[in-house]
């Protein structure tokens, strides 16, 4: 404990939260000035709470260059040694990335103005789907870059719902895929329901009853038009299900990637309040509830990290597959083969980790 840390655990001095914080940054190892700090240690036992935030919020701001240069100092050292370790794997998951957004690009210009002259819906929806998809799939390759494993897991967890979706308008077509466009209306009505309920509250201007009118004649045509189910959340794909109320297992199932539910189940943890998501984290080897990880972690990367291949890689196969050509078929292929590689590449980190870990 330095000279300045003693100063703060004497006396009345103890149980100031003020102070909490400032011990705090001496043990992150920040610099601070004992002149400054002891200029304001007498106002601080006279303030309010307002006062004492005021305090608070000039000291920090007047050291915000110096403690953020310090933070992202350490921060940039970690990501350092994290990408160091992991760089195989990342390398191997980045290009996959790459070859996706270049399959879809190529896709998308030669076959849209066809597309577009037949109006075929089914097209425009997998193209868009994809470009989301690498989209959240980059995402993912930052979130692991910067340590985040369970972050990453609950994005790929986005990827995957794009996947079930993919495979359903690549398999039925026509059948379903201007319902799955003209289920924007559904989604619309509900979202301005919710929004003119608490208009008032968030001090928002309500949306007019016109708009409202407007809007419910379309969706009372559209569910006049594909029945009472259309209005559910996957009302959409109702028929294709056979089910008044589709859920998103019941899309699983019908497209046999249900077997995926385990990993979808643990990465929902990392997207919800729940009991298991505040204990559970990839990021720790071993899984110590007691440990509370409020930042980034070095590990836990192999399960989002080849779950995110194998979903980018299903998407892309739904797209690419729709016009089977020679290069198409040849580069899924390269995509399948290199899925297989980022897998083993992440697990072998992971073990590695695992191992040292038991050996401490």
């Amino acid at each position: 404990m330095n000279k300045l840390q003693c100063k703060l655990f004497t006396g009345e001095w103890e149980n100031n939260l003020f102070m909490q914080v400032l011990l705090g940054f001496c043990d992150k190892g920040y610099k601070i000035d004992e002149k400054d700090i002891e200029k304001i240690l007498p106002k601080v036992l006279e303030s309010t709470p307002d006062d004492l935030a005021k305090i608070l919020m000039n000291y920090l701001k007047k050291n915000t260059s110096r403690i953020l240069k310090e933070h992202r100092a350490d921060a940039n050292y970690f990501c350092k040694m994290l990408n160091s370790r992991w760089k195989t794997p990342i390398n191997l998951l980045e290009l996959l990335l790459i070859v996706a957004i270049d399959a879809g690009n190529v896709f998308n210009d030669e076959l849209r103005p066809k597309a577009e002259s037949n109006c075929d819906y089914s097209f425009d929806i997998l193209t868009r789907l994809q470009g989301r998809a690498c989209q959240v799939a980059g995402e993912i390759i930052s979130l692991i870059k910067a340590g985040y494993a369970d972050g990453a897991n609950a994005r790929w967890r986005t990827l995957h719902e794009i996947a079930v979706v993919s495979f359903i308008i690549s398999s039925f077509g026509k059948i379903v895929s201007e319902k799955y466009l003209d289920h924007e209306v559904i989604e619309s009505y509900k979202a301005m329901l919710e929004y003119n309920k608490y208009a008032s509250g968030i001090g928002c201007e309500p949306i007019s009853d016109d708009e409202m009118k407007e809007l419910t004649n379309i969706k009372n045509q559209l569910c006049e038009k594909y029945g009472n189910s259309f209005s559910s959340q996957y009302g959409w794909a109702a028929e294709i299900t056979q089910k008044k109320k589709p859920t998103f297992n019941d899309l699983e199932i019908l497209v046999n990637i249900d077997h995926l539910k385990p990993y979808y189940r643990m990465a929902s943890h990392s997207v919800h309040a729940n009991p298991k998501g505040i204990k559970f984290k990839l990021s720790l080897i071993p899984n110590n509830s007691e440990i509370i990880l409020a930042g980034p972690g070095d590990t836990g990367f192999a399960d989002p990290g080849h779950c995110a291949a194998i979903s980018l890689y299903q998407i892309t196969t739904s797209l690419l597959c729709t016009n089977p050509t020679i290069i198409a078929m040849g580069t899924l292929k390269f995509m399948g083969n290199l899925v297989d590689e980022i897998g083993e590449a992440f697990l072998e980190v992971q073990k590695g980790l695992e191992e040292e870990s038991n050996m401490e």
